[in-house]
């Protein structure tokens, strides 16, 4: 019979550790029930934590919010079965009842300069914001669809450094994407024209802490909004570097942006692999970029997926049906 903790997932050494009293019974119900372990896992990707039986109990070790999660999960479950027996046992549904209650009440995030807390919707966003406050590795790839809430948590991020005074300046750009019937001049090519797709990115900061606060910091040159191909022959230093729709650069463009890092900087790259509007422009340097840092130490790579979809419900369904259906066509 398999032991609990065969089924961790090889990872370095867990740094938060939680013991819950659970009876000796659901212990070995949670020990024979393979698939129910498994989901525990996958729930709270992208964490990592690890069970142990122990001679009182379940030890729960591992990335702090997971290990918050899994014991909110293991002491409810040990008061039901305590209380009405086997006949409630913990299931998916239960732990995904705990993960929206921890969402809620314990990883809600107060960031330095924003007037909001910034609640995160599922664990993947945490966990996104987390690196990006951290920034433990200076390039960061955040891929997934349209509603994760992958620029939002960006931008919010960069405005908290700010405040903080860990980075000097704030960097907000995006490539050029020619419209259906659009004529392709040399400056759209070039990625020089700041026109109305920057519309989301001003909304987004307007949102998080006014456009009072967004001018006095375009005023005093702290925050920068511009095309990428304003960023060819400069150095950021000490600066937050976030570029949104990051899929519709090509390499050689993608190259020329993150080789703009100087001295104590950060970059995020924003991408949708699935969204890419690129025409007669070569490969995705978004999805080279992915492949070329996956696994090392200076990058972190976070992937969303449908499920992270916190916009609108119906985007998540609609979501659903373009990829069963191949895409947008």
């Amino acid at each position: 019979m398999p032991d609990l903790a065969t089924i961790a997932p090889a990872e370095p050494a867990p740094t938060h550790k939680a013991n819950v009293a659970v009876p000796e019974a659901l212990s070995a119900h949670l020990r024979d029930n393979t698939g129910l372990r498994h989901s525990a896992h996958a729930a709270v990707a992208p964490y990592h934590m690890a069970l142990k039986e122990t001679a009182s109990g379940i030890e729960v070790s591992g990335d702090a919010p997971a290990v918050l999660v899994m014991q909110r999960w293991l002491e409810k479950a040990a008061a039901s079965w305590r209380t009405t027996g086997p006949h409630d046992v913990p299931d998916g549904a239960s732990l995904r009842s705990a993960i929206d209650g921890a969402l809620k009440r314990d990883l809600v995030l107060r960031l330095a300069g924003l007037p909001k807390p910034v609640r995160p919707l599922t664990l993947t966003q945490h966990a996104y914001i987390e690196a990006l406050i951290e920034g433990r590795a200076p390039v960061i790839m955040a891929s997934g669809p349209t509603g994760t809430g992958k620029t939002h948590l960006a931008l919010a991020a960069g405005l908290s450094l700010l405040e903080t005074g860990a980075v000097q300046h704030m960097i907000v750009a995006r490539p050029n994407v020619a419209r259906e019937g659009q004529v392709m001049t040399a400056e759209l090519r070039n990625n020089r024209v700041y026109d109305e797709s920057f519309a989301g990115i001003e909304d987004e900061l307007n949102d998080l802490v006014g456009p009072d606060v967004v001018h006095r910091l375009q005023a005093s040159r702290k925050l920068e909004i511009c095309p990428v191909g304003h960023l060819q022959g400069r150095t950021f230093g000490h600066a937050f570097m976030v570029i949104d729709e990051a899929q519709n650069m090509n390499v050689r463009t993608t190259r020329m942006v993150v080789s703009r890092l100087g001295e104590k900087s950060r970059i995020v790259l924003v991408g949708d692999p699935d969204h890419c509007d690129m025409r007669e422009d070569g490969r995705s340097g978004f999805d080279h970029l992915t492949s070329l840092v996956e696994g090392e130490d200076f990058a972190r790579i976070i992937r969303f997926e449908v499920p992270d979809i916190v916009r609108n419900p119906v985007v998540a369904r609609l979501e659903t049906l373009y990829g069963r259906d191949g895409g947008a066509g």
